[in-house]
């Protein structure tokens, strides 16, 4: 009876043992089930919280901030569009700094709203930050979230994303230029704002046309700062002599002035890779492609084309700029020909065909071709 009463209390211990080892799993995994509108305007999200084996998450053990924007779509028909947030806070410039006292509206989070716990890893927030009272329920409204989790020494993050139209219709307008995704191809994991901030879709719900550096006066509008950046020692403004700076949190200076983009600055695919991708060559307009062509002035139209044309809105933009057209000529695709993908250049295309005596002590013999695009052979005395 004693073995017996010993195989019991083993096999007891062990059930409780896999369960405290499965309450102390790592990861985040944060899932928006809803958002409503209520009567006093204030969105409601009910949302749930796991770690990666699928364990509730206590609210003890996360931090919790929400943000909700409107997507206004300009053009549906060319995919022209851009968030709104209603969450918006004026940034200040200090006193002591270049410009003090100089101000400026910025998307931001909801601020203390009420978190809810419904049951085990399911919870509500209410946001404190009313709709205003003529919103329009027929646009897509987006829900964007920032959850943190610490476990020791390890932190998750979590960006969940919720779309919705508050009428009840189908979300049929989203927007996906730019995917995660691609992004991460070249910043491996992207890690904004101390780190929580790591989904393209969170990103836009605030770098939209709304915000601006008050320091600097230049615009954090997402479609307009990106370009900048990856353009940095290229943009004819800095070459000019005037550097691409942003101020961020407390006051800190991010100069971007010296960056280069790792591959031609024209292969503009490889960061649309939405599904919407294509919309910088179906909507070109001011706000986009002025970020780069910073030395032309829309207004006045210097700098736009020989005839220096003046545009006072994006309406006529495709009138000249097509889609697609020839190779370097003036429509989006074409303008943006990326060399030595061009079809009319020559091209180079370099193959090794045999490398010979590479053993230790040998002295290696390499064996290669040399041919332009149209199979033609190259010499390479021509080559620099």
């Amino acid at each position: 009876m004693q073995s017996r009463r010993w195989i019991f209390h083993l096999a007891a211990f062990s059930i409780v043992f896999c369960g405290m080892a499965g309450w102390g799993a790592d990861g985040l995994q944060v899932k928006i089930l809803s958002t409503v509108i209520n009567n006093d305007l204030k969105p409601e999200v009910t949302f749930t919280a796991q770690d990666d084996v699928g364990n509730p998450i206590a609210l003890a053990d996360m931090t919790v901030r929400f943000m909700i924007a409107r997507l206004d779509v300009y053009d549906a028909q060319k995919g022209s569009a851009a968030y709104w947030s209603y969450n918006i806070r004026v940034q200040t410039v200090p006193e002591g700094y270049p410009n003090a006292g100089a101000q400026a509206d910025q998307g931001t989070f909801d601020s203390n709203g009420t978190l809810t716990p419904l049951e085990p890893g399911k919870y509500r927030y209410t946001f404190k930050t009313a709709l205003p009272a003529d919103y329009d329920k027929t646009k897509t409204h987006t829900v964007g979230g920032q959850i943190q989790r610490n476990v020791g020494d390890k932190t998750f993050y979590a960006n969940p994303l919720y779309h919705f139209v508050p009428n009840g219709s189908d979300v049929v307008a989203l927007r996906k230029v730019v995917t995660t995704e691609a992004c991460n191809k070249c910043h491996t994991a992207l890690g904004f704002h101390g780190g929580g901030r790591r989904e393209v879709g969170l990103c836009i719900l605030c770098h939209n046309p709304q915000s601006t550096d008050p320091d600097t006066g230049n615009t954090v509008d997402m479609t307009t700062m990106i370009h900048k950046i990856h353009m940095g020692a290229e943009l004819p403004s800095v070459q000019a002599g005037k550097p691409y700076q942003i101020v961020g949190h407390q006051q800190t200076v991010a100069d971007f002035s010296e960056v280069e983009f790792p591959m031609d600055h024209r292969n503009c695919a490889a960061c649309h890779a939405g599904t919407q991708g294509s919309v910088y060559k179906t909507a070109p307009s001011r706000r986009a492609c002025g970020s780069c062509h910073d030395n032309v002035n829309f207004q006045t139209g210097e700098g736009h084309g020989s005839s220096n044309f003046p545009q006072q809105d994006d309406s006529m933009c495709t009138a000249c700029h097509a889609a697609e057209g020839p190779e370097f000529g003036i429509s989006v695709a074409g303008a943006h020909t990326v060399p030595f993908k061009s079809q009319k250049l020559r091209g180079l295309i370099a193959e090794i065909a045999e490398v010979a005596n590479a053993l230790p002590g040998q002295a290696p013999k390499v064996t290669f071709t040399l041919k332009q695009n149209d199979g033609s052979s190259v010499d390479p005395v021509e080559l620099s």
